[in-house]
């Protein structure tokens, strides 16, 4: 089935969206995942549609920016704050020829190592760099018009761009998220997934998404316990019946088994639960004054230098579980930015076998497209379901302005 580019104009039945969330590759209870694959598997979609070279042309470092080209046009930037060292410059050459869609697992195969919340700020720099030299560059060569916005949400410096596409019958509205801040500390993700918060939300209305199913493309993980006993890696694919949408759910895990894969589905995910997040930063916080605590009382530096050591490990890993979202929104979207009653996740695992041979999480081509051609077998069966999904929104979808979600944001 050919995928077709559409006017603006046309009516969309049905959403996809891809994110990358800038620096989130940890969590807590040791959770790993390549936060760009989202994004990445839905420019690898729309490529079929419009071929693009994404190989890094070129890689430059001027007065505390660093940019990239693509072989294709596309240009993006990004500030390091921090300065960038002369054999940092040298590492950094090793992107050029480069092509990867997924711009964490382009940083990890540059630095051979990313980590969050501000611990590790060069690779930060370079996935946001890439991303949005790849986001311009679909901006520049999209056959049709496309809608770009920047993210209004405080503390942040992402970026979207959405169009439409018809495949079959169904008119397919699109949406490729950025989720960064500024600084390289990691992502402010208030408009992931399809949340639908401030321009993400206006945006969304433009599309004519706001209150249609959506397919959320989310990362590649690796997650103890779910990871553990796979023998190999496998799409998985969460909802929750009480609050997303299970018949987009339904059609992505019965596109998948389609495609004679073995995924791995949940249908109890993303729950949500008033005041979790709240109650999970104020844990970390705990657990950070005990650190502190301890540290002041230490005397002798085998103590201090444990105790730093213990703290750089928090600050790379289990904040990273808390940090990406505020506790309001979580409340409501849950961690895959799930806005109630619309959407299900298409992720991959990484099985525990993988992971531990590889020490790291990235995705390449051939993952990609097979989240791409998931998807592709998952449309038409979700335009066949249009009516059950569209009751399920009605039942289920609250109607909050994107300014009201601003707020939850800290805007004034």
């Amino acid at each position: 089935m050919s995928l077709i580019p559409v006017s603006l104009q046309e009516h969309a039945h049905l959403g996809i969206a891809g994110h990358i969330g800038v620096g989130h590759s940890c969590s807590h209870q040791g959770f790993v995942q390549d936060d760009a694959a989202g994004f990445a598997a839905l420019v690898a979609l729309l490529s079929r549609l419009c071929s693009l070279d994404m190989t890094v042309e070129r890689i430059r470092m001027d007065e505390g920016r660093l940019g990239i080209r693509l072989l294709c046009g596309g240009e993006g930037t990004a500030a390091l704050n921090t300065g960038c060292s002369l054999s940092e410059r040298d590492v950094l050459q090793r992107a050029e020829g480069m092509c990867e869609f997924s711009s964490q697992t382009l940083a990890t195969r540059v630095l051979g190592r990313v980590r969050g919340q501000g611990v590790d700020r060069l690779s930060a720099v370079l996935t946001l760099a890439h991303a949005r030299a790849m986001l311009d560059a679909v901006r520049r060569h999209w056959p049709e018009a496309t809608l770009h916005a920047q993210d209004d949400v405080p503390g942040s410096c992402g970026e979207f761009l959405g169009g439409k596409l018809r495949l079959g019958q169904a008119v397919c509205g699109w949406l490729l998220t950025i989720n960064a801040s500024p600084d390289g500390t990691g992502p402010v993700e208030d408009s992931e997934g399809i949340v639908p918060t401030g321009n993400k939300g206006r945006l969304l209305r433009e599309l004519g998404l706001l209150r249609a199913p959506v397919i959320v493309l989310e990362s590649r993980a690796f997650c103890p316990g779910v990871s553990d006993d796979l023998a190999v890696g496998a799409p998985w694919i969460r909802w929750n019946n009480q609050h997303d949408n299970p018949v987009v759910g339904e059609c992505l895990a019965q596109a998948a088994q389609g495609l004679g894969l073995d995924a791995v589905v949940c249908a109890t995910a993303y729950a949500r639960r008033e005041g979790e997040m709240a109650q999970a930063v104020r844990a970390i916080g705990r657990k950070i004054c005990r650190l502190g605590a301890r540290y002041a009382r230490a005397q002798t530096s085998a103590e201090k230098v444990s105790l730093a050591a213990e703290l750089a490990d928090l600050l790379a890993h289990d904040l990273g579980g808390t940090t990406f979202m505020s506790n309001g929104l979580h409340s409501l979207a849950a961690g895959g930015g799930l806005w109630p009653g619309q959407a299900a996740v298409l992720s991959l695992l990484m099985s525990r076998r993988e992971y531990e041979a590889a020490g790291e999480v990235v995705t390449n081509r051939q993952e990609l497209s097979l989240m791409a051609d998931i998807v592709l077998a998952a449309v038409p069966l979700l335009f066949g379901r249009l009516a059950e999904a569209r009751a399920c929104i009605e039942e289920r979808t609250p109607e909050a302005s994107p300014d009201q979600l601003l707020v939850l944001s800290g805007a004034c």
